[in-house]
This record gives structure tokens, C-alpha cells and sequence, in this order.
């Protein structure tokens, strides 16, 4: 009997809870992109569907903030070179660990599960204390940023 063709008596209670789980812990993201079209400051009272914060108002709005353009630019950057930098070491590493067998291997597939089954906060705090406080040789900005975020990433990457 093929084990994926079973028949599971708890797979449709599993499913529902699965589903009220995943939008439990999107309505926060909902709440605030619903937020986020209001045309008042109240976050309370939803005023009428605006484009405001955005690029409408000339003062406040996202497209009109030199920070924010800075901001975006620099995220960007950030994530093309993550993605540069990032992939050809994880796929390298994925072909090493694939033709390489023993403890060794077996500790690095382990490693390599780390920063996916660590929450991203925690992960996140735990990268930026190493490179502020370990390895202060490394200038601030956008190079420990990237090597935090190469850290994380190349564990997609491998897996």
C-alpha cells in the first residue's frame, strides 16, 4: 500500500487548524495594509480609501520622503547583492554536502537547517550582536548588513 495514498482521520481537523493559524497571523499584516490606504492619522476609524500615505501627499507620503527613497535604494541593493553573493556559495556548498558523505556531512545538513527552523527575529538579534559586538573589524552599514544577510541566506540556498 503506497503510505501516500492512506487515508488520514485527523487530516481534515489538521488542515482547519493549519488554515485559522495562517490567518491569525496574517491579520496583523491585513490590519496594517488596510491601515495603511486611509486617508486620516486615525488608525482607529477608517476615514475613506486614499492613496495618501503613498505618493498624495506632498509633505508625508512615501514617494516624497528623501529618507525613505534612501531607504528603498539601499534594500535593493542590499538584496541584489545578497542574491549575487549568496547563491553561487549555497549552491556550491549544496554539491559539496550532496557528494560528501559521513558526520561531517550530516553536522553541515544540520547547521544548514538553523537559521530556517529559528524564528527571523531572534535570528536576526543574534547576527546583529555577533557583528556588533564579535566582529567589530568589519566597517558599520551596508557591509555587516550584508554579511548578516548572507549568513541567513545561504541556508535557503543549500536546502
Amino acid at each position: 500500500m503506497n503510505p501516500f495514498r492512506r487515508r488520514h482521520n485527523g487530516a481534515p481537523v489538521l488542515a482547519m487548524v493549519t488554515w485559522v493559524y495562517v490567518l491569525w497571523s496574517l491579520l496583523p499584516v491585513l490590519i496594517a495594509v488596510r491601515i495603511s490606504f486611509n486617508d486620516g492619522r486615525s488608525r482607529s476609524s477608517f476615514q475613506k480609501m486614499s492613496f495618501r500615505w503613498y505618493w498624495g501627499d506632498p509633505n508625508s507620503s512615501l514617494w516624497h520622503d528623501d529618507s525613505m527613497q534612501v531607504a528603498l535604494l539601499n534594500t535593493l541593493r542590499l538584496a541584489g547583492l545578497c542574491m549575487l553573493i549568496a547563491t553561487p556559495i549555497g549552491v556550491a556548498m549544496a554539491i559539496g554536502l550532496q557528494r560528501w558523505r559521513g558526520r561531517v556531512s550530516n553536522a553541515a545538513n544540520g547547521l544548514m537547517l538553523v537559521p530556517i527552523v529559528t524564528p527571523e527575529i531572534v535570528f536576526g538579534v543574534a547576527l546583529f550582536l555577533v557583528f556588533s559586538q564579535v566582529y567589530t573589524g568589519f566597517p558599520d552599514g551596508l557591509t555587516r548588513q550584508l554579511l548578516g544577510h548572507i549568513t541567513f541566506t545561504i541556508s535557503f540556498v543549500v536546502v
